[in-house]
């Protein structure tokens, strides 16, 4: 299955935690390709840094759930939460979106 991952992240070293989570994202399936860096706004809140993203094409044979579980298991590694105990975004060193499952987005 082709899936498409967009990793985010605006905390610490964004690079080097994006290397060492697309060596994990590895052990989900076979990396294909990866888009350069780029940069983007926070959306929902208000940060001091701008996120820094990849997007990540994978091959997988997991389910989509699967695909999550794995995912956020990831993230929890780097910080995990998205969100303050009030509901609103905040900002972190990883986060991990499942942009396109197969032909399901």
């Amino acid at each position: 299955m082709q899936v498409l991952l967009l990793l985010g992240g605006n905390l610490g070293n964004v690079k080097h935690t994006f290397e060492q989570a697309i060596k994990e994202i590895a052990g989900l399936g076979t990396v294909v390709q990866l888009s350069s860096l780029f940069s983007s706004a926070p959306w929902g809140f208000e940060a001091e840094n701008l996120f820094l993203n990849q997007v990540v094409e994978l091959e997988t044979e997991l389910e989509a759930l699967e695909l999550l579980d794995g995912t956020q298991r990831i993230e929890r590694k780097y910080g995990g939460a998205h969100r303050n105990p009030d509901g609103s975004y905040k900002s972190r060193e990883l986060d991990i979106d499942i942009l396109f499952y197969g032909d399901k987005e």
